[in-house]
């Protein structure tokens, strides 16, 4: 009897402690569900850190929509990652497709052509490997220009036509095996900036196109397709090392100097109808940039040795002088910019012999009118020529484009260049092969529409 009361107690206690032990192993149960999807969330944002390229300084399209965001940093900070092995390379492969139908008159009558090199930017294929351990970063970027027309990529001879041969873009200049003839090259960041040597975009060019044009990219009426002739302001520079100053306060800056031709001379060296030296090609570009909450605005100036000189009549390689002056605001409603340059080339008697711009000042005004997921623009640009040979011209031009997707869009433009009666300028848009002005004083213009997808 006294064994069977035990055991009844015994049961009770054990059926009394069954919620206890139920309650705790639900409590730790529960804990080790939280624990899991925690360490499982970590895991996520840690992939997802690995998987982000860092942007690039010089790649001027995300640059340019930094700036269009009023982003106070040229150079979007990296997201701290800590991969198994510190330092493994993270690749970032991009591109662009831009297609196009175009009809333009160059003084010929209407010629229409399929284009595929670029309309609203240049058509390209980059590829860019970046290393990041601790605060500092390595990077390493190759950006080749290509044409979806004909498959011709970098700086191959174009497919041209009959009076086609003059490319909008630098990237598809015709004139040897360069490859990746858009930019090159490589450069580390230790926290005072980065700093790169290869073929790489000046500050002043970037500048042009990023803070003082609607859409320095392309379209038609965009200032960047005639006023970087005004001083012969650097577009690339090869054989160049350039520093990103990192921000401060609402300052930044870029420096670049180029060794030039790297000629193993000593004095001047004839080649025929030219001579160049050991100092042909060298130079500096430098460019400093204030942002604002509604905008940008922006300084830049450059001296560079031109590449050559005329033989007959020409002293000594003539230098390349310049500054310019940006900035944009915006109202809400409307985008506003505007870019002023002067610039000069002048020495060694290039004022009397070759004469070309050997004083020049251009200007222009454009504005981005956005609408949903529709955007217009218009611009106006004038290019003051000072030179002997007074060269003037005046540019328009109207666009509009529509974001089919966050990485296409369509659009359509259409321009005109008023040449003076000296003058014989080109209507160029991104990138594509444009006609040659067939006589001096006659004004070229011509609409496109096209597809530019990013990839």
């Amino acid at each position: 009897m006294r064994n069977q009361t035990m055991i009844a107690v015994a049961a009770m206690v054990l059926l009394g402690s069954g919620p206890v032990l139920s309650a705790d192993v639900d409590t730790e149960v529960e804990a080790l569900k939280q624990e899991l999807a925690a360490q499982r969330k970590l895991i996520e944002q840690l992939l997802a850190r690995q998987a982000e390229a860092p942007k690039s300084p010089t790649d001027t399209s995300e640059l340019q929509q930094q700036l269009r965001d009023r982003e106070k940093s040229a150079i979007s900070t990296p997201v701290p990652a800590k991969p198994e092995n510190p330092g493994t390379p993270q690749f970032r492969f991009y591109g662009i497709a831009d297609v196009s139908v175009n009809q333009a008159n160059s003084g010929y009558g209407p010629k229409t052509r399929l284009e595929g090199t670029g309309g609203f930017s240049n058509s390209r294929l980059g590829v860019q490997a970046t290393s990041t351990v601790g605060q500092v970063k390595v990077t390493a970027l190759a950006e080749a220009g290509v044409q979806f027309d004909t498959g011709e990529a970098g700086n191959a001879t174009p497919a041209t036509g009959a009076n086609v041969s003059t490319p909008s873009s630098g990237g598809t200049l015709g004139t040897g095996s360069q490859v990746f003839s858009r930019q090159m090259w490589a450069g580390i960041d230790a926290g005072f900036g980065q700093i790169s040597i290869g073929r790489q975009y000046a500050g002043s060019y970037f500048m042009m196109g990023a803070i003082g044009s609607a859409h320095g990219d392309g379209l038609y009426g965009n200032l960047t397709s005639l006023l970087p002739v005004v001083g012969a302001m650097p577009t690339r520079l090869n054989s160049s090392i350039a520093w990103s100053t990192p921000q401060v306060a609402n300052l930044r800056g870029q420096f670049t100097y180029s060794t030039g031709s790297e000629n193993n001379t000593h004095g001047n060296v004839v080649t025929g109808a030219t001579t160049i030296s050991s100092k042909s090609g060298q130079g500096f570009d430098l460019t400093g940039v204030y942002s604002y909450s509604k905008g940008q605005a922006a300084v830049s100036t450059w001296n560079l040795h031109n590449a050559s000189f005329v033989t007959a009549g020409e002293t000594a390689i003539a230098r390349k002088k310049g500054f310019q002056l940006a900035a944009n605001y915006d109202f809400g409603v409307v985008q506003i910019f505007g870019d002023f340059i002067h610039g000069t080339i002048s020495g060694g008697n290039y004022q009397d012999v070759t004469k070309t711009l050997s004083s020049a000042t251009g200007y222009g005004l454009s504005a981005i009118v956005p609408f949903g997921k529709s955007k217009f623009s218009a611009g106006w640009t004038r290019l003051n020529d000072m030179s002997q040979l007074n060269k003037d011209a005046t540019l328009y031009g109207v666009s509009y484009w529509y974001e089919l997707m966050p990485n296409a869009l369509l659009y359509a433009t259409a321009g005109k260049v008023i040449n003076n009666r000296n003058a014989n300028y080109s209507l160029l848009d991104g990138g594509n092969l444009d006609g040659n002005v067939a006589r001096v004083g006659f004004h070229p213009n011509g609409v496109e529409g096209g597809m530019n997808y990013r990839f």
